[in-house]
């Protein structure tokens, strides 16, 4: 349940509505504050628990990993190693392996 919910919210996006109101959406489905609230706290819980990893250490860490690849394509073979040593701790995560899968 945990996994999914982290799934759910990193899909997530606000959107400010009539009267200064947030209102939520993953696609085109509408969902409430409440239950909003309840898929963080059950985020929450399940990092805290050690059940699944912080989705916002994931989310950095693949935007890291695209910032990454971008200056590798970008940049000569000479500074391959230089690049690599501002990204040792990317290189050396937990998550690397999924987060290349991904890609």
């Amino acid at each position: 349940q945990a996994k999914f919910a982290a799934a759910v919210l990193s899909q997530l996006r606000e959107e400010e509505g009539s009267n200064d109101e947030v209102k939520y959406f993953v696609g085109e489905k509408e969902i409430s504050a409440e239950r909003v609230a309840l898929l963080q706290a059950c985020v929450k819980e399940a990092v805290n628990a050690g059940i699944i990893e912080d989705p916002l250490i994931i989310m950095a860490e693949r935007s890291r990993l695209q910032m990454l690849v971008d200056e590798l394509m970008s940049q000569p073979q000479e500074r391959l190693e230089e690049i690599a040593m501002n990204y040792k701790d990317l290189l050396l995560s937990d998550n690397l392996v999924e987060l290349m899968k991904e890609r």
